[in-house]
């Protein structure tokens, strides 16, 4: 299976209100090796956590992303962590992310790159 189709299958499995199948199949195939996973995947899996109530999740799979030194494609993903981490009741977690991707909100023009830190396309 390509990346394109374990995307489409997530989608297909929020859609049919199983989420919690989603998250699993996430972890069992996908979400180990994140360095290989383009972040529209990783949006798509964040926004599915935030539909599906599982904050959690959500705000882990945003730390590990980080943790591989991946910058956000947009204030977007920005505005879903920090709304979750205000819905966990972490305000100081919640403006650290604001703070630190701040230049997202601020940004006059947003090229829509989707790429890592450092590296260029």
């Amino acid at each position: 299976m390509t990346m394109e189709t374990y995307e489409q299958l997530l989608c297909a499995l929020d859609k049919d209100c199983r989420a919690e199948e989603a998250h699993a199949f996430w972890d069992k195939r996908i979400g180990s090796n994140l360095c290989s996973v383009p972040w529209q995947m990783c949006v798509s899996m964040i926004c599915i956590y935030q539909r599906n109530n599982m904050p959690e999740k959500l705000i882990k799979l945003f730390s590990d992303l980080e943790l591989q030194n991946w910058k956000p494609p947009d204030k977007a993903v920005i505005k879903k962590v920090a709304d979750t981490y205000e819905i966990l009741g972490l305000q100081d977690e919640q403006e650290k992310v604001l703070k630190k991707y701040e230049s997202l909100f601020t940004a006059s023009s947003k090229t829509g790159s989707m790429k890592k830190k450092g590296k260029r396309s």
